[in-house]
């Protein structure tokens, strides 16, 4: 699924039952996101993920085992939580 918005994300956990454990490369990549919020249930962030985006803080889960390459390349990052 590509999302298409800006602003803020909020990423579900779920959609139609189906649980969500990566987010795929280039997913949001260059669309103006200012702020995202990743649930716990993601295993895997893809290359380009979040790329070119106005993201300033980050809060990655716990349950994130993979970051693909430049993931967050690009943005505003000024503290990064885990």
């Amino acid at each position: 699924v590509k999302y298409n918005g800006s602003g803020n994300v909020v990423i579900p956990k779920a959609i139609d039952g189906v649980v969500i454990k990566k987010i795929g490369d280039n997913a949001f990549n260059g669309l103006k996101i200012d702020n995202v919020v990743i649930p716990d249930s993601i295993v895997s962030i893809g290359n380009y993920a979040f790329s070119n985006n106005n993201l300033k803080y980050l809060n990655i889960p716990e349950s994130v085992l993979e970051i693909g390459e430049a993931a967050f390349m690009n943005n505003l990052l000024s503290k990064i939580d885990k």
